[in-house]
């Protein structure tokens, strides 16, 4: 008698699928991000109660679970022209030598920036730059008031700023935000496949304090570098964003900066800043005026700066820090601001001040 194997090869391919699927599903659940994963309890919103030519008070709703801790709140008065979300371009160029700086802090800010921003709901894109990347970026001024470029390397490229070379300056004045960290901005230009101990100081394509000068203008700073001069005073924007950044090693200036009609944003001593701002024409430079040794401690401070745009803000900077036990799971907090609000309204930010913290919810608030 012929047995048929039809039964026992359908019972075989049922178990192959159980097994299939479930090895589908272990996967799912083990490269899964925690942050999908994670049931988001916190949450808050805000509206102005009442205002005046010198106060504002805020109605501030949060809702909250047992596990959560802290809170904090930040609110200033809204930049008129509003936040000026821009395309964020990440410079590194392995083939191309870097300054005071950690190589692998500075090619670990794309990836750390990225994710930062992702946090705080940025709609901008972020992307990676090359050399290559960087000159067609910097030629193309139209679009330059929409983008930032950031570049964590102590040296720019020669063929973007050297000697009888200057990419950087038109883009900037028609628009652009470039954000600085290493040796001091403008002193080297460094060569495709060569170090900047083989470049040779006379006659070669390093500005040295002349080129700082030609981009930030004269007596924004002062020589020479010091390394890993820390600052130890807290500006208002540290304080109310928790920014960590504290080395002044370039010399940055905090006065001739002020008077420039910049900001102070990060730590200063008496003399120098840690992280500042300087307007120039239609755009700035973002300057973190020291080594790059961390690279998710300082891109978490470039991803505070960039999505609240408080360099762009005038006026006092209100935070309040709020210990979530204290309050029912739905709350309403009255936090009365020391500035009337402008005519174009409040930024109100709440955020979870932990270094690991995942919340950040960010409004305009209208009047």
């Amino acid at each position: 008698m012929k047995v048929s194997l039809r039964p026992y090869s359908r019972f075989l391919e049922a178990i192959l699928a159980v097994f299939l699927l479930g090895i589908v599903a272990g996967e799912v659940v083990l490269f899964s991000p925690p942050v999908q994963t994670h049931v988001q309890t916190l949450a808050t919103t805000a509206q102005i109660e009442r205002v005046n030519s010198d106060s504002t008070t805020l109605e501030v709703k949060i809702t909250h679970g047992t596990a959560d801790e802290n809170l904090r709140l930040v609110a200033f008065p809204r930049p008129p022209a509003g936040l000026g979300y821009r395309t964020v371009f990440v410079y590194y160029d392995g083939a191309y030598p870097t300054a005071s700086v950690n190589p692998l802090a500075s090619q670990g800010v794309i990836d750390n920036l990225a994710g930062e921003l992702l946090i705080r709901h940025y709609p901008r894109s972020v992307f990676p730059m090359s050399a290559a990347t960087l000159v067609d970026v910097l030629r193309r001024t139209t679009d330059a008031s929409s983008e930032a470029i950031v570049a964590m390397t102590g040296v720019m490229p020669s063929n973007t700023f050297s000697r009888g070379v200057d990419l950087l300056t038109p883009w900037v004045r028609a628009g652009g935000l470039l954000i600085w960290g290493g040796a001091t901005i403008g002193y080297y230009s460094g060569v495709e496949g060569r170090s900047l101990a083989t470049i040779p100081a006379k006659n070669g394509p390093s500005l040295g304090e002349s080129g700082i000068e030609q981009i930030l203008g004269k007596g924004i700073v002062a020589y020479p570098w010091a390394s890993q001069r820390v600052a130890t005073n807290r500006s208002d924007a540290a304080s109310a964003f928790g920014l960590t950044y504290q080395f002044a090693s370039a010399g940055i200036k905090s006065g001739a900066a002020l008077a420039r009609g910049g900001k102070v944003l990060g730590w200063y001593t008496d003399q120098y800043s840690s992280v500042t701002f300087l307007p120039v024409a239609r755009g700035g430079y973002l300057i973190f005026g020291g080594e790059v040794l961390d690279a998710a401690l300082i891109s978490r401070d470039i991803a505070q700066l960039l999505a609240s745009g408080v360099q762009y803000g005038s006026g006092q900077i209100a935070a309040r820090d709020i210990r979530l036990s204290d309050l029912r799971e739905t709350a309403v907090v009255r936090w009365p601001l020391p500035f009337g609000a402008s005519t174009s309204g409040v930024t109100f930010i709440a955020f979870d001040p932990r270094p690991d913290g995942a919340f950040f919810y960010q409004r305009e608030i209208d009047v």
